[in-house]
Formats: C-alpha cells, structure tokens, sequence
C-alpha cells in the first residue's frame, strides 16, 4: 500500500488542526521508545507532566501509573469516580528495508492523503497510535483541566496508564486493584471513530518449541546449491482486528511450497524465519534450503508456479504477493535438518490451523475463536514458533490448544510449549448503562447512531472488569488501520471527532 502513496514528512502540527495539544503530545511521544516492559521513558515522561501541573502520581508494583485528578467541588462529598485508560507500549513492526533503532530513533512521521482525507503513518515502521493516541488524549485533557479549560468540578479522574498490553497484558492482569476503585472506565484503545466497544475475546499466547537434529552436507558441497526462498510483500495486520479479513499469512504459504517440494525430495531445510509477534499477522518470512544444483531451473519454475495460484486464491485481498528464489553466495552454513526432522516440522506447520475458526452463535459476523501462528525462527538444535489463540470462551481457546499440542504429539517430535500470560474475555453486555449514556452523548452531538459492538481482539477491559466486576466499561477511540503492521495509520479528522466526544461525555457520567 506504501509504495503507491504521495506523502511528506510532518514538520508543521498546525495543519493538523485541532486538538493542537493533542498533536503536540502525539509527536513527543512518538520520540519515545515504548517497548513492552520496558516503558521507563514514557512513563517518566508522564509524570514529569503530572508534576508540572500538580497533580499526584501512583506507580504500582507492576509499574503502571496513575495521575490522580481531584474534583474540585469540595463541599459535594460523594463524586463520581472516572477512570480513564491507555497503555504505554506499542508493537515493534518495521520493513526489511528500513533501517530503524526503536530503542533510540523517533518515529518519522509522515501526512498522506486519500480522496481529500488526511493520515498520519510512520515511514517503514508501525506508527504506535495504538495507543499512543490514548497518551495522548490523557496528557491533553490533564494539561487542559490544569489551565481550567475544562472543568469537571463532579468528579474525581484517575488518568491510568499501563505497561505491556502487547505482551501478555501483565499491566491489567497484576494491577493495584486500588487504581480500579470507581464507577466508569473509558478505555481509549479502540480503533473505530464511529464504533464504541464493550466486549473483547480473550486471548492466550504460547512459544512452541520443538528439538531438532541437524546434519552436516560438507561432503556435498560441490553438488548443492544454497538457496533463499522468500515470500513478502503481505498485507499483514492485527491477529485479532484482522483476522477476519481473510488475509494471508507469509509462514503459511512458505510452508505449503516448501512442503510440496519436499513431497518430491528436491530440499534439504537449512532455516526457517518469519514475523515479529505473536499478536501480529506477518508480512514476509523466508528459508534457506540446499538443493542439487542441476535442479535450479525446475524448482524456480515450480515455485513461480505455486506463486502463480497463490496469488489467484487470494486475489483481491493480497496484490503485492512476491514469491522468489535466490541463489546465495559465498554461503558457509552446510547443515540441515534431518529428514525425518524437516518431513514432521512441515507436515506440522502445514496442517497447524490459522485464521478463524468458528463464529459468535449469536452474532454471526463476529469472529468467535482463532488462531495465528508466528512468529518462526530456527536455530541449531530446535524450530521454536508462536502461537496466538482468541475467542470468547476459554473452552475455545482450551479446544484449539489442545488440537495444537495433538498434532505436535502425533509427530513424535520431542517438542516444549513456553505458557506467556493471555487474558480474559470480556463478556458484552450491550444494555450496560455506560454504553446507553454513550448512544445519547454522540446522538446529541453528531446527530447520527454510534454502534456499539464486542471486537474479537483482545483488550485489558477484560482484567479490569475482572478485578473490580462493579465497574462500567466502554473502550473508544479514533480510526486506526493497519494496526500491527507498518501500515499502520490514523485519520486524522477522526481525532477531533473523538476528542468532542470524550470531554462531553465526562459530563455526562455524574
């Protein structure tokens, strides 16, 4: 998508319009690097702002903070209590082109535009709107209550930030429960300006590992050649936003051509790769594989052939699929697999189920459970991949698990699954008395109907309603596409529509 854009650096916040703070915070933040479990510098950053305007700050044992807003009504004694929620961190995604250091180098933010509609994107990188923009927001409305252009004089606001929701959610999941104490939350890390959601699938993440044996070719040297297979330029995505989309996944594909020329014994697999996170569709992976050297132009012409119909199934949702084999120089590796080992590892990855599952019974276009699979990496001795499973049931997430560690069992494969924290589903219920006042709020404000909808990706909602079963929760935000990936962009006239809603909203929840 990328490459057929006009866009230019953004150097001048004006033309973005308003909330021009919020702009302004956006492209600080957008400096820092937001790793999960290693926000340091966020939330310092954070808290310097909290000091500056005087409002106290709370880091709990897991390192989430909280700026603690107070009424200002002294003489009314029973406030309403509103939590306003964002994560920290943000996925790390980029190009095989870009030479980018999260650790130390901004973001280069770039504006677009499309059919007269304004995007900000990240050049080669994900741009981190999720959820940067809910940082943002937060320290927006903190430094406007602080100058008295807003005022919410019924109600004590806690503006919480948490750490390492694209990690295993171990913020929400091992929170103080004493930041939960209130009556609303309004979590702002959803990613549709005209949709409000308040149920979320739950989500498990698991490490597979499985031992592997390799082989030394030194004495073939003559007669092998060293190849790259590659499979890029996929679309990629959310593993839980997106997943519905039919999109394609680069391991996928690889492994079904490599699985088809290792039915006929023309590879000896010498590495596996592909894909960053879990929680994220890929968009390239790649194998080296020795094949005998007279066999080079049959086999690329076997694979330009399965890219051919890879490219017609997915036609219309994949348009930049490239397939391609490279002959490698001056290559020292010559080991592989064993045979036994590579002919288990692929029929595995082939048969391993990704993409939907089944869908909600009671809402028949709401993806009900699914599973992703990366990212892969091969080392001497083990292949270890991720697996990302969601749904709206922990039955459903056990079912497929379980087909998972059967088909691993059923190769004989000594193999090792690594458990990383996932998190719960939370339960919708679209009669909430949150979600009722919301309808009203943007109905008097935008004078049209807001939807109101679970979402099959996973949100820390879920663990907060868990802790604290009292609170109203609704999750809001702008329009964010691309999550995940490095298409990642956010529209920008969305974020003043959200903006309007929010500071109405605030009060009308007393």
């Amino acid at each position: 998508m990328k490459s057929n854009l006009s866009r230019k650096n953004l150097q001048n916040l004006k033309e973005l319009g308003e909330p021009a703070d919020f702009w302004d915070y956006f492209k600080k933040v957008s400096k820092i690097p937001r790793d999960s479990c290693k926000e340091d510098q966020i939330r310092e950053f954070i808290k310097n702002e909290a000091d500056k305007f005087g409002f106290q700050t709370i880091i709990d044992e897991i390192k989430n903070i909280a700026v603690m807003i107070p009424s200002t009504n002294k003489a009314l004694t029973n406030h309403t209590k509103i939590i306003i929620q964002s994560h920290m961190d943000m996925v790390y995604v980029k190009d095989d082109t870009v030479e980018h250091d999260f650790s130390k180098d901004p973001l280069n933010l770039q504006l677009y535009e499309i059919d007269n509609e304004k995007w900000i994107t990240a050049k080669g990188t994900t741009l981190g709107a999720d959820d940067g923009v809910g940082i943002a927001y937060q320290l927006t409305l903190m430094k406007k209550i602080h100058e008295k252009e807003l005022n919410y004089d019924f109600t004590d606001i806690t503006l919480l930030f948490t750490v390492s929701e694209e990690w295993g959610g171990e913020g929400a999941i091992f929170i103080n429960k004493d930041l939960l104490k209130g009556d609303y939350l309004i979590n702002l890390d959803s990613e549709k300006e005209n949709v409000f959601t308040i149920g979320s699938a739950a989500f498990m993440v698991y490490k597979a590992g499985i031992k592997m044996k390799r082989i030394s070719l030194a004495e073939e040297k003559e007669i092998l050649l060293p190849v790259k297979i590659s499979v890029k330029g996929l679309v990629g995505g959310h593993s839980g936003g997106d997943i519905h989309e039919g999109r394609a996944n680069p391991i996928k594909i690889l492994t079904q051509l490599l699985w088809k020329l290792n039915r006929e014994d023309k590879i000896y697999l010498n590495s596996f790769k592909g894909g960053s996170w879990e929680t994220s569709i890929s968009k390239n992976s790649e194998a080296t594989v020795f094949i005998e050297r007279g066999n080079y132009s049959e086999i690329k012409d076997q694979v330009m052939k399965i890219c051919s119909n890879i490219q017609h199934h997915f036609k219309g949702i994949e348009k930049n699929i490239v397939i391609s084999l490279e002959e490698l120089k001056d290559f020292t590796d010559y080991t592989y697999f064993s045979k036994d080992c590579q002919n288990k590892l692929l029929n595995i990855l082939y048969l391993m189920p990704y993409g939907p599952y089944c869908f909600h019974s009671q809402k028949r276009d709401l993806v009900h459970t699914s599973n992703n699979i990366g990212p892969i990496r091969s080392m001497r001795s083990r292949i270890e991949f991720g697996i990302c499973y969601r749904s709206f049931s922990q039955y459903g997430i056990k079912m497929l698990h379980e087909k998972v560690n059967s088909l691993l069992e059923l190769s004989g494969l000594r193999y090792k699954f690594y458990n990383y924290q996932g998190g719960p589903e939370w339960a919708p219920d679209f009669n909430s008395k949150i979600s009722n006042i919301a309808k009203n709020t943007y109905r008097e404000i935008f004078g049209e109907d807001i939807n109101i909808e679970a979402i099959h990706a996973g949100l820390e909602c879920a663990d907060f309603k868990k802790h604290n079963p009292q609170l109203e929760i609704i999750a809001i935000g702008p329009t964010i596409l691309g999550a995940h990936s490095t298409d990642e962009r956010l529209k920008v006239s969305s974020v003043l529509k959200i903006w309007k809603f929010l500071v109405t909203f605030l009060n009308k929840l007393i």
